[in-house]
């Protein structure tokens, strides 16, 4: 999509790792559907009833909220947090503290500017193509070669 000054690469949340867990947060409805057809509705069921509905609604709204854009000049990147915008030309390093240990996938990296700053990133939760965007933006420190420390 085009903005003023040039293109932007936009990324939600990725699709399998939201509907993942939306469905672990609706696993509670059929349960739930089937005490309803099966013994009809009490009202002490409505707590039930309204929890089962609801979760992965929750979940939803708070998978909607990530997302990642790459402009002509700057990375931006929405979590639950404050929006980070860092210039590219600020951008020291990335650094990856640690992996997970069956997929090797990145749980959380850092952006740490050229005077020190650090601003934390989600990347398990995007698609594989938007992480290597993001690792693309400078050197990368950390534990990133694999070594653990456990």
């Amino acid at each position: 999509m085009a903005q003023g000054r040039g293109e932007v690469e936009a990324f939600g949340a990725d699709r399998a790792w939201a509907a993942l867990w939306i469905g672990l947060a609706g696993l509670k409805v059929p349960f739930v559907i089937f005490g309803i057809v099966r013994y009809g509705f009490r009202p002490d069921m409505l707590f039930t009833v309204i929890t089962a509905l609801s979760t992965p609604v929750l979940v939803l709204i708070f998978v909607s909220r990530f997302r990642v854009e790459y402009t002509a000049a700057e990375f931006r990147y929405r979590g639950w947090g404050a929006k980070v915008c860092v210039p590219y030309a600020d951008i020291d390093r990335i650094e990856i503290p640690n992996r997970t240990l069956i997929e090797r996938l990145f749980v959380r990296a850092f952006i740490v500017t050229r005077d020190g700053r650090c601003y934390s990133f989600w990347p398990k939760a995007f698609p594989k193509r938007a992480v290597a965007r993001f690792l693309a933006l400078g050197r990368i420190g950390g534990k990133a070669d694999g070594y653990w420390n456990l």
